[in-house]
């Protein structure tokens, strides 16, 4: 058996990085962690990010103001936080008891996280809307990815938003709530779209490929990368829905954050992309290792 060994991932070094819409990075910061998926709080003063500690990840707030990091989780892997609209919550993925399902937990530190769906399945939490609605993507073992809804602290279940035979991923509400961006590959080719939340009309937005839409704040463009590229769709929100043409911005060469979560977020201006920055120092893989006798050294351990 063959491998490449990789370097150990809880010593990753990164940074979290301002980046323009000519592609020209600031670092935010000198604050160098194993960051991942960086999200922005509704007023732009915290950002939510995932830092991975021993192998599992957990919630991390850093505030611009004060330059400060702290702690937000602290059991198993707790990754992927979501702002609440009013920037008080955060929800995110834990598999505290099994299955990673959605938690919410007070932004400030204070109180325990609470349990907010029960799934036997996989669940991302991908964006909280003005309405108090909170959408996520369920990984079903026979659908694939699924949109899933609810309003937190009500008593209404679940609802399925989109579940078909095929993948449905990373979820987002426009800031007005009315409309929600996702992909699928039901065409064959993962494509950005967007569908009216309230009746599911939808809108095929990248037309060759897309990963990863976000909204800007003012809901008049819609971003998504492909193909390492920032792309940058305007958006007519007069008299309904009304989608241009996608045109690049710059080249993503930046963390690619977590499977199923937009690896970065937007500034309230629009002008700004807040992405994780991987280190130039990190240490270069230069050698394959072969083991040999492998197979009878995995029955002995774990077969008798």
């Amino acid at each position: 058996m063959a491998y490449v060994p990789g370097p150990d991932t809880t010593d990753l070094d990164r940074t979290l990085v301002w980046v323009n819409r000519k592609g020209i990075a600031v670092p935010l910061s000198d604050v160098h962690r194993p960051y991942a998926s960086p999200r922005i709080s509704p007023d732009g003063r915290r950002i939510a990010v995932s830092i991975l500690e021993s192998g599992n990840y957990q919630i991390w707030i850093y505030d611009l103001e004060r330059d400060t990091l702290s702690r937000l989780t602290h059991e198993k892997s707790n990754a992927l936080g979501v702002w609440s609209p009013d920037g008080k919550q955060i929800a995110f993925s834990s598999n505290v008891p099994g299955p990673a399902n959605i938690y919410t937990v007070s932004a400030d530190g204070n109180g325990s996280p609470e349990r907010l769906t029960s799934s036997k399945f996989a669940q991302l939490p991908g964006s909280w809307s003005k309405g108090n609605v909170l959408v996520w993507t369920e990984v079903d073992t026979t659908t694939v990815g699924d949109l899933w809804a609810l309003s937190p602290g009500g008593s209404a279940p679940p609802i399925s938003i989109r579940r078909t035979p095929f993948d449905e991923f990373e979820p987002t509400f426009s800031p007005d709530g009315r409309f929600l961006a996702y992909i699928s590959n039901d065409s064959g080719t993962y494509e950005v779209y967007v569908q009216t939340y309230s009746d599911r009309y939808r809108w095929q937005i990248s037309t060759r490929g897309g990963y990863e839409p976000v909204w800007a704040k003012d809901g008049h463009e819609l971003f998504y990368i492909v193909n390492n590229k920032m792309m940058a769709v305007p958006v007519n929100l007069e008299a309904g829905f009304h989608p241009g043409k996608p045109q690049p911005l710059f080249d993503v060469r930046y963390d690619p954050g977590l499977d199923g979560f937009p690896p970065y977020d937007v500034s309230a201006d629009g002008k700004r992309f807040l992405f994780v920055k991987p280190s130039t120092d990190q240490p270069k893989v230069n050698e394959i290792d072969v083991t040999v006798g492998w197979a009878t050294e995995l029955q002995s351990k774990f077969l008798h």
